[in-house]
This record gives structure tokens, C-alpha cells and sequence, in this order.
């Protein structure tokens, strides 16, 4: 696989042209279905804009993965929400929604999302652009 293809869709939404792709010694494209979106859980994606839903609060964006894929209660969920939004600088910003925050901390939220599953690979689709590190 062309490492640009790999960078182009980094969540495996498109089989590739030639080559394979591996997640540790397991082959993703010649895995069953159930185990490729299995793998693409360990995935945390960071898209160029958050990709906020923007009738959902920060805290909400962040926990509807976990609320989808674990088992967490909503205590838990809750704290992993405020850990994550404090890891990216956002503690306290959990009732916002994105449209009454800036730019940067829409991509922040985004981040915090992209983390929330405590992810073994995150990919950043927007190559740092506009980021202050």
C-alpha cells in the first residue's frame, strides 16, 4: 500500500489497489469483518475541522463512543469526558456546544474525542495546519 493511500484513509474505508495492510501481525484487509472493525477501534481519527456534531455538546461528542462501544456507567463516561476535554486544555468547557467555541478548540474537542477510546494509533488528517504545539 502506498503510504499516501494509508494517509488518504487511515480508518479503512477503502480496500487498496495492491499491497496489504497490517494492525501487529494481523492482515486488516484479509481479516473478516468482525475483525477489521474490531482493529479500527483501536483507531482514533482527528479530522482537519474536529468534525464536531454540532447539536451535541462537547461533553456528549466525546462520550458517544464510549457510551456506543463500552460498557463504561455514565459516571465513568463522565469522568473519562472531563479527563480527556483537561488533557487538551477544554476542563470546563463540557456543556458548550461548537458552534460557542473558537476554531482551535474545536480542533482540541476533536482531539479529546480521537482519544476518548484510548486509541493505539492516532491518525491526524490535517498534517498540523493551524496547530500551536
Amino acid at each position: 500500500m502506498r503510504e499516501e493511500h494509508a494517509l488518504e484513509d487511515p480508518g479503512g474505508a477503502q480496500n487498496p489497489f495492491q499491497g496489504q495492510v497490517f494492525y501487529g501481525d494481523t492482515d486488516f484487509w484479509g481479516s473478516e469483518p468482525d475483525a477489521r472493525e474490531r482493529i479500527q477501534r483501536r483507531f482514533g481519527i482527528l479530522y482537519q475541522s474536529g468534525a464536531l456534531w454540532s447539536s451535541m455538546t462537547l461533553a456528549e461528542n466525546i462520550a458517544l463512543p464510549l457510551e456506543q462501544y463500552t460498557e463504561l456507567s455514565p459516571r465513568q463516561i463522565r469522568e473519562v469526558v472531563s479527563l480527556k476535554l483537561a488533557l487538551v486544555g477544554l476542563a470546563g468547557f463540557e456543556d458548550f456546544y461548537p458552534s460557542e467555541i473558537s476554531g482551535g478548540m474545536k480542533k482540541r474537542a476533536g482531539l479529546a474525542r480521537a482519544m476518548a477510546m484510548d486509541p493505539d494509533i492516532l491518525f491526524l488528517t490535517s498534517r498540523r495546519r493551524g496547530w500551536t504545539l
